[in-house]
């Protein structure tokens, strides 16, 4: 009974650390894009401003 109750705990503890894993990867994920988004908006406005400011 013993030896089915560690596999259980075994096999729950891993499938908890890769899901706790991906979690934290797709975390990191999502600050990389939102920066990399910040930096486009930004590239964006500047060149529309600077097309405007050419129209004048």
């Amino acid at each position: 009974m013993m030896i089915g109750d560690d596999k259980f705990f075994v096999v729950a503890l891993v499938l908890a650390i890769i899901f706790a894993g991906l979690a934290v990867y797709l975390i990191m994920l999502d600050i990389k894009l939102s920066k990399i988004e910040k930096r486009v908006m930004q590239k964006n406005a500047t060149a529309t401003l600077n097309q405007l400011a050419e129209t004048k």
